[in-house]
């Protein structure tokens, strides 16, 4: 599915993009048993993947509204 030829990229951007909201939510729901059972090892694990994961979607947050700025500062100075 995600290896597609025909695939726009920008599809493909929000696929992954929605995958990683799955993942995050995922590792938080974990997160939260490990702290129940007092694990400090896998609480320290899921933490450094939970901040990888915030990284990347703060990331992508801002590379799209940086594109979306763009495009709509081209747009208007091309109206004008």
């Amino acid at each position: 599915m995600l290896t597609n030829p025909n695939m726009p990229p920008r599809l493909l951007i929000n696929l992954l993009f929605r995958q990683i909201v799955g993942i995050v939510a995922t590792i938080e729901q974990f997160l939260v048993q490990a702290e129940d059972r007092n694990n400090k090892f896998v609480q320290r694990f899921l933490s450094k993947q939970h901040q990888r994961m915030m990284a990347l979607y703060n990331r992508h947050v801002v590379r799209s509204s940086f594109t979306t700025f763009i495009l709509r500062l081209t747009c208007l100075y091309s109206l004008g």
